[in-house]
């Protein structure tokens, strides 16, 4: 992947491209180095695809980079770091809402508080909206976070669950800037009760990722 997209940026550069094309490009690097460990490389691409992004007014584009960034420094130890820079991303992220992305970072926010450990509701909150938001989508991803709920609700108990959707609303949006329940209520209609099917689809998941988590 590094390679082909070695070659693209290549392409670009010799055209003679703008910044911001450039950094659009350079940008998914940012994810495979730092798989691979290689942390001063992604620090350098995404240091650049910052401020480009920024310089241009891309806050879709520094809501992804400032979110890599997030996964930079929680892979190198600095959780509460990692935190704050995720719920940044998410702030920026709900100020154009596109549900893939902001079900990517709800879900990584509850990582990086798994591994800091100090917010149970927190962290269940947000694996809870990162999988509501999968559903609705419709993505293939439901069932892997669906497991990552399963795991949170094995460790703490069901006790931690909210009770209906406001109430998972008004955990996940203690994060300045996120406003989750209107973003449901536009993807769905909230007078036919479409939110209800997904909320109690998502419930009978959680069971079935809770069973097999437990089995």
């Amino acid at each position: 992947a590094l390679a082909h997209n070695g070659q693209l940026l290549d392409s670009v550069q010799r055209r003679g491209a703008a910044e911001a094309d450039i950094a659009f490009f350079w940008f998914n690097d940012a994810g495979a180095l730092i798989q691979l460990g290689r942390y001063d490389e992604a620090r350098t691409v995404l240091t650049y695809c910052q401020r480009v992004f920024d310089q241009n007014g891309d806050e879709l584009g520094l809501s992804r980079a400032i979110g890599t960034r997030a996964l930079l420094v929680a892979k190198q130890g600095d959780l509460a770091e990692a935190v704050a820079l995720e719920q940044t991303a998410l702030r920026l992220g709900y100020r154009h809402p596109l549900a893939a992305d902001l079900a990517a970072g709800h879900q990584l926010l509850g990582n990086h508080l798994a591994r800091l450990g100090t917010d149970p509701a927190g962290q269940l909150g947000h694996h809870l909206a990162g999988a509501l938001l999968t559903r609705i989508a419709g993505s293939a991803l439901l069932p892997r976070h669906l497991h990552v709920v399963a795991t949170d609700l094995h460790t703490y108990g069901q006790g931690w669950l909210p009770d209906d959707l406001a109430a998972l609303a008004s955990r996940v949006e203690r994060v300045d800037g996120v406003r989750f329940l209107d973003l449901v209520h536009r993807l769905l209609d909230p007078d036919r009760g479409e939110w209800l099917d997904v909320w109690a689809g998502l419930d009978v998941g959680t069971d079935i990722a809770l069973s097999n988590t437990v089995a």
